[in-house]
């Protein structure tokens, strides 16, 4: 397998959308102490994964786990499917694979 051109990486990033989420895997496991939350600001597509419709506008949501507070953000998209955290930090991660970073 070839590393995407430079033309192959401004296509993929052409079409993405920034969003904060909260990154749970990075987190200490349940039960192991005070919680701290951890969020990325990651990019992804601006297309739904499951019908290619163009995803909701990212909002604010302030949030509180255990006496932590932190920002991330959400998204309803019109075609009603939904976005979990963690799939989209996977989307992130083979984007970021994919552009070499680019994105």
């Amino acid at each position: 397998m070839t590393a995407p051109t430079a033309v192959e990486r401004v296509a993929a990033v052409a079409d993405t959308m920034q969003v904060t989420v909260r990154d749970r895997a990075a987190e200490a496991p349940w039960g192991s102490g005070l919680t701290t939350p951890i969020t990325r600001k990651i990019t992804i597509s601006a297309l739904c994964p499951v019908c290619g419709g163009r995803r909701g506008e990212p909002f604010g949501i302030n949030s509180c786990d255990d006496g932590a507070y932190y920002w991330v953000q959400g998204w309803n998209n019109p075609c009603g499917h939904r976005d979990m955290y963690v799939a989209v930090l996977a989307e992130a991660r083979e984007l970021e694979r994919r552009t070499g970073g680019a994105a």
